[in-house]
């Protein structure tokens, strides 16, 4: 859950001139070219045999800091991490490869500050569907189905493909988990229109949230090219917040025809993250729902996801201008915002640990419950027992939570993954919203 780093490094007066206050002496030139890979980004310093070595290199080579400082010519500063590669020794002279690697991401690489008109940039992790769309490729013996997601949100078109071996890639990280490019996205505006930078970060970092959101992980865009009308780069951005690696989470939304809810849902979610104050807290939400989401320990999944639900209740009670400046109990915040939206506070009956509980500790409802479980984990002196049973229905109750406000906030009205449909099987439809109405 890093934040973008506010460096901006420039296309010009890209010499390296010092590295942790020493001046480098020799001329260093700071490579602009990187990879969807990520790779570092490299330099070779050239010393005279008959000369002591300059002392950034020996700094460089010897000393064991675990971040270093870069100034550039043109007066840009950055953190990085240097790493020794292959040293060559000719006859008068020997070369020593540094890779210098920026120590955080995102990051801008390039800013020549010229309108865009056109976002290109592969996805991480994001799961092949089946939608509505495909594209169809043969790999010399049959066709294999692509998918084909499009999705038109204010006046922007965004297209995600998947990558030829997308299918391949499902298979490995299935396999070995870690990360792979799965989509090739593309954005550009109605008529070709230009744009600015800071609406295209605005809205990389919208749909990144919301793919995110919407697969149950966190997914990313590891390159970032954004191209002027002549197709050259004028701005690229470097490296993703954070992804996580491949593993089965639960996703709130169906695989079926999952392009055309995506297609539906993400241009409210983009109304909703035009106000800069909805913007921050979604973020923050999704990035707590997701750390719930994807935690191997139940404990942990309920804290997260308590923070989430208090940021996400104080957000909708303020809107709805039903906040009050003194301190509530958490409980009570989280119930106000469920019926604020019209969502039962109930504990559901799936929950059976709960609902025979809850005479006992007279708890009112769910969010009660679950306040009281998470400052039970939190506090030295217990007095539940550390059942998994009860934890891991909490943990759920907690989810189910987070996705039905948000699901509410951007009026989705048709079926979704229930985290309480258990025995579904594979013949039965998903369920709807509660609050959708039947045909």
């Amino acid at each position: 859950m890093n934040q973008e780093s506010k460096t901006v490094l420039p296309l010009t007066n890209t010499r390296i001139v010092e590295i942790d206050g020493l001046s480098t002496d020799i001329p260093i030139n700071f490579n602009h070219q990187l990879s969807p890979q990520t790779d570092v980004i490299g330099e070779i310093l050239i010393c005279e045999k008959n000369e002591p070595p300059p002392p950034v290199l020996r700094l460089l080579l010897t000393d064991k800091k675990e971040k270093i400082e870069v100034v550039l010519a043109s007066g840009a500063k950055f953190d990085a991490i240097s790493l020794r590669g292959e040293m060559k020794i000719g006859t008068d002279s020997y070369s020593q490869e540094i890779f210098i690697i920026p120590a955080r991401q995102p990051v801008t690489v390039i800013n020549k500050g010229n309108p865009l008109t056109e976002l290109a940039f592969p996805i991480l992790n994001f799961p092949p569907i089946l939608g509505s769309r495909r594209k169809f490729i043969s790999d010399g013996e049959k066709n294999i189905s692509i998918p084909n997601i499009q999705i038109k949100a204010s006046s922007w078109c965004i297209e995600m493909t998947g990558v030829d071996d997308i299918w391949d890639v499902k298979k490995m990280l299935e396999e070995k988990r870690g990360l792979g490019i799965t989509y090739i996205g593309r954005i550009t505006q109605l008529n070709a229109a230009e744009f600015e930078v800071n609406e295209a970060k605005k809205l990389l970092s919208a749909l990144q949230t919301f793919l995110s959101f919407s697969c149950g992980r966190a997914c990313g865009f590891p390159l970032v090219e954004g191209k002027d009308r002549r197709g050259q780069n004028s701005w690229v951005r470097w490296g993703s917040h954070y992804v996580h690696p491949w593993n089965y989470q639960h996703s709130l939304l169906c695989r079926h025809d999952y392009d055309i809810i995506l297609q539906s849902l993400f241009p409210k979610f983009l109304v909703l993250f035009e106000n800069d104050k909805w913007a921050n807290v979604l973020v923050r939400v999704i990035n707590y729902y997701l750390e719930s989401n994807t935690v191997l320990m139940r404990e942990v999944g309920i804290i997260s996801a308590q923070i989430a639900l208090e940021l996400l209740s104080y957000q909708i009670s303020h809107e709805h201008r039903k906040y009050k400046n003194k301190k509530e109990a958490a409980g009570i915040s989280i119930q106000k915002a469920l019926e604020e939206l019209d969502i039962a506070t109930n504990i559901p009956e799936h929950c059976e640990s709960l609902r025979k509980l809850k005479r006992i500790y007279k708890w009112k409802n769910g969010p009660h419950a679950l306040t009281d479980i998470r400052n039970d984990i939190v506090h030295p002196i217990t007095k539940f027992d550390d059942s998994p049973i009860l934890q891991g229905e909490v943990w759920v109750l907690a989810l189910w939570y987070i996705e039905m406000l948000l699901l509410k906030k951007l009026d989705h009205q048709g079926e979704y993954r229930s985290r309480f449909a258990t025995g579904r099987t594979k013949l039965e439809p998903f369920p709807l919203v509660p609050w959708a109405i039947p045909g």
